[in-house]
């Protein structure tokens, strides 16, 4: 390994709990529970980004989940959301109908957080 220099992961399963846990409770306000996932729920660590999903509290008729108000407020905490509604090859069309929307954070660290909010109802 002469000549390349290791660099720490983007994100670690530590710093992705940070995230969630300092989220979390605000999240309830706007009909969400936060979860993990991707590399850093799967492996410990990701090179890439933060996935994390809000999942709406209520998965019935009288779903009071309202993703737009919380991606203002989640912009509000990281700054400008980006939407991810391009296709590609490793997340298929199929997905698309789960989510109410896919949005991307690029933190002035250079770190990413995506970001998946779930439909709800039946």
């Amino acid at each position: 390994m002469s000549g390349t220099q290791l660099l720490p992961p983007m994100w670690t399963l530590e710093q992705g709990l940070v995230v969630v846990r300092a989220i979390q409770p605000e999240s309830r306000v706007y009909g969400y529970h936060v979860c993990l996932g991707g590399g850093v729920m799967n492996r410990g660590h990701s090179d890439k980004d933060l996935d994390i999903f809000l999942l709406p509290m209520c998965n019935c008729d009288q779903d009071n989940s309202d993703p737009v108000t919380a991606i203002a407020w989640l912009e509000g905490l990281w700054g400008p959301a980006e939407d991810m509604t391009v296709q590609s090859d490793r997340y298929p069309h199929q997905f698309d109908e789960m989510y109410a929307r896919k949005v991307k954070f690029s933190l002035p660290s250079g770190q990413r957080i995506d970001l998946f909010v779930m439909k709800g109802g039946s």
